[in-house]
């Protein structure tokens, strides 16, 4: 459990804001600024990214993942407005990534 805990650590690391699905040079909306600059919230964002990668890397349709991704984004992410909801939020959408087959 170790080496898988630091092997998502050195991933996250390596790939950084190349995952994440907020571009913070242009956040105008307030889940946005959130994300940007709450750690909390930004590591949430991230886990949510790597888990969609992890289900293209699946075989999962595109097209599904992108209607499932905003649906989810306006719908659910979107409506937050703290850091908990947001990390709920995400946390909730990193099952749903990991359910689709």
């Amino acid at each position: 459990m170790k080496y898988r805990v630091f092997f998502f650590a050195i991933m996250i690391g390596l790939q950084g804001s190349t995952l994440a699905a907020v571009d913070c040079a242009r956040a105008k909306e307030n889940v946005d600024k959130l994300v940007c600059f709450n750690s909390k919230a930004a590591a949430a964002e991230e886990r949510m990214a790597l888990a969609f990668h992890h289900a293209l890397q699946r075989g999962v349709s595109p097209e599904i993942l992108r209607q499932t991704q905003s649906h989810w984004k306006k719908n659910v992410r979107d409506v937050c407005i703290n850091v908990e909801c947001i990390v709920g939020a995400h946390e909730e959408r990193i099952a749903e990534l990991y359910e689709l087959q």
